[in-house]
């Protein structure tokens, strides 16, 4: 990821729009509180993109989250044949831990997966059809 990509998520469902959403900090730096979020969809129907800028307390909010992940010990189930794909990736400390699963997160991954519903929630009204996948 490059240095002012903090998160990184995607969520792509079998034959339909693909969202991908990341979260930019202004100055790399941790602890950050001019963060914005730019997401996009694409695929079948037509592409649409959108940026929100992050309040203070929602950049608060999930730097408190990445403070509580730690690197992953159990493997989600990557592959299937109908479904969603699911993919987070955080820079934590100068390094990229991801995570990707289908279907269903792990129980294990509780931080990461509050991580995952908090930036859905912040990318707007816009993302929440992908919310309920």
């Amino acid at each position: 990821m490059p240095d002012n990509e903090l998160i990184s998520l995607t969520i792509a469902p079998t034959f339909s729009q693909l969202l991908e959403v990341k979260v930019l900090s202004a100055s790399g730096l941790v602890g950050d509180e001019n963060l914005s979020l730019m997401a996009r969809t694409f695929g079948p129907m037509p592409d649409e993109s959108w940026e929100v800028r992050l309040s203070p307390q929602d950049a608060q909010k999930l730097w408190r989250i990445i403070d509580r992940i730690e690197p992953p010990f159990a493997q989600g189930e990557l592959l299937g044949l109908d479904g969603t794909s699911y993919g987070l990736t955080v820079r934590k400390e100068g390094a990229d831990i991801e995570f990707s699963w289908w279907q269903t997160a792990p129980d294990e991954w509780e931080e990461p997966k509050r991580l995952f519903r908090e930036v859905l929630r912040m990318a707007g009204p816009r993302a929440m059809p992908f919310s309920r996948r």
